[in-house]
């Protein structure tokens, strides 16, 4: 199962799209309706939205006043990101339990419905394509007039508290113009769940095959635009006095809101204590095995840090390190944990708890060692 992501502005007629894929047998995850169900009586969000923001939020039938809400956060940034911080971590709860009960379904894919899916970022890796809804600020005034009887500044407040449509047009995937009649918007969206429903193999996560990622290489210029935030693989240039955006890795271009990141078209692991990792034995040594995991260097599993059979507290004797490659030997897949750092970087692993050892039962591909 693959997931579709489906963003837009506000009034931008996300809402119509996402009943135009239903009544077309597509399953879709509301993420405005699971907002909905987080912040109901006696749920969780609720009550921190009452102890954060006061008993005003909160109207006589015990329901949340979302209009009270709705001004709280398009005036006051900072009321926004805490509603958020409230909100979002029960919404994605909602959603991926969701997403378990389709995967069990054996569905072919799903539509998840997201209005701040860029803005928030949180969900954006777990997408093979994101659809955008587009139409011209113009018609978002309008409609956000008629539909919630604002004034035009409030129209306006509401719509740059987003990213802008045409930010998100150029992130997307695919974009259906909602800037015509229902009849043209329709024929978009079936074309769009024709081709969704002719794919087949989708990756989780966006890899460099994308055909519409950006390649760098260190010292190529990312941008100019100085009102983008610096991520990681990226510095400024100090050349002139235009600043620029520049890569100091070869990667993919990752623009995320206003912040622009690399990311490696090879990385290694970077270890840190308490990690839990899978290896690959490579060499055994005296009272020791050295392990490839995708680090700079070979990581160590010390005799001292296996569970021998006898106890894991035993003292290690000398049979043990003459029967070490009857414990583990060269090719054999492990779990462990990273015990400590070493001065040059290598990794100390132990498997002393009965959850790490020795792999015997799931195959692996190279690339995930």
């Amino acid at each position: 199962m693959f997931i579709v992501g489906l963003t837009g502005g506000i009034a931008s007629g996300k809402s119509s799209v996402t009943k135009m894929l239903t009544q077309l047998g597509v399953d879709v995850i509301d993420g405005d309706l699971v907002a909905r169900e987080v912040v109901k009586p006696g749920m969780k969000a609720l009550e921190l939205m009452r102890q954060r923001l006061g008993e005003d939020v909160i109207l006589e039938s015990g329901e949340m006043d979302r209009k009270r809400v709705a001004d709280i956060i398009f005036n006051d940034p900072s009321k926004r990101q805490l509603v958020n911080s409230i909100i979002h971590p029960q919404i994605y709860k909602y959603i991926f339990r969701q997403l378990f009960v389709y995967l069990l379904m054996l569905r072919q894919f799903v539509v998840l419905d997201l209005p701040l899916l860029y803005e928030s970022g949180k969900m954006r890796q777990y997408m093979s394509q994101i659809i955008v809804v587009k139409c011209s600020r113009e018609q978002q005034i309008q409609r956000l007039m008629q539909r919630n009887d604002y004034t035009e500044e409030e129209c306006i407040s509401r719509i740059d508290s987003q990213m802008s449509l045409d930010e998100k047009c150029l992130l997307a995937d695919i974009v259906i113009d909602n800037s015509q009649d229902l009849i043209h918007t329709r024929r978009q969206v079936e074309q769009v769940v024709k081709e969704l429903s002719d794919e087949r193999n989708h990756s989780v996560v966006k890899t460099e095959s994308d055909s519409s990622a950006k390649y760098v290489l260190p010292g190529d210029e990312i941008t100019s635009d100085q009102t983008f935030m610096r991520g990681h693989g990226t510095y400024l240039s100090t050349l002139n006095d235009d600043k620029q955006l520049m890569a100091s890795i070869a990667g993919v271009v990752e623009p995320i809101n206003r912040l622009i990141s690399v990311r490696p078209l090879r990385t290694r692991y970077n270890g840190e204590i308490g990690d839990v990792i899978v290896g690959r034995i490579t060499e055994v040594q005296s009272k020791r095995w050295r392990v490839e995991t995708n680090a700079r260097l070979d990581s160590v599993l010390q005799l001292s840090g296996v569970n021998l059979p006898g106890g894991e507290l035993r003292r290690k004797t000398a049979e043990d390190e003459v029967l070490m490659r009857n414990y583990l030997k060269e090719g054999d897949i492990i779990s462990a944990e990273v015990q400590n750092i070493f001065d040059d970087g290598s990794l100390g692993l132990h498997t002393r708890s009965l959850k790490y050892g020795k792999i015997t039962s799931i195959s692996f591909r190279s690339a995930l060692i």
